[in-house]
């Protein structure tokens, strides 16, 4: 049985780019006509980015997002499922932000609603595939059995 740590990239990266599509989406008509310092952002880093312009905004996001990948890749298993959850927690919040405020009135709030519980399904069911690759892998470990085609891989 394989495991690998993309599995838990899936869902940070669509939350990644759900938060820079409504970041992107919730700046005023000022902003898009070119008065970059009305920029809207609780993060201030990107804030920095984003009142400097959307092209550079998504040229540095875009960098963060292949940063993270790499990272998630080269770190241990452990490590790497930490900074995944915490990467798609920090973007669950940032994106539920964004659907909170964005005048949609009773809709944001479903929204947003229904945002955290899809997440926490999935996260759910990357953790108990998790769980249980690592249960199967340490009981076959403790057995002595080590067939080719049990290891949990990065």
């Amino acid at each position: 049985m394989k495991y690998k740590t993309h599995i838990f990239l899936f869902p940070c990266i669509l939350l990644w780019l759900l938060d820079v599509i409504l970041t992107l989406a919730g700046q005023s008509s000022k902003y898009w006509a070119g008065n970059f310092s009305g920029a809207k952002e609780l993060n201030p880093l990107f804030l920095w980015f984003l009142s400097n312009g959307p092209d550079i905004f998504l040229v540095v996001t875009i960098a963060y997002i292949l940063l993270l990948v790499t990272l998630i890749f080269l770190v241990p298993l452990r490590i790497a499922i930490i900074t995944a959850y915490i990467a798609s927690i920090a973007h669950l919040i940032g994106a539920a932000g964004w659907l909170l405020q964005m005048n949609l009135r009773m809709a944001g709030i479903i929204l947003t609603i229904l945002l955290v519980i899809s997440v926490k399904i999935v996260l759910d069911k990357e953790w108990q595939k998790f769980k249980k690759a690592c249960f199967y892998f340490m009981v076959l470990a403790v057995s002595g059995v080590t067939p080719k085609n049990c290891t949990i891989v990065n």
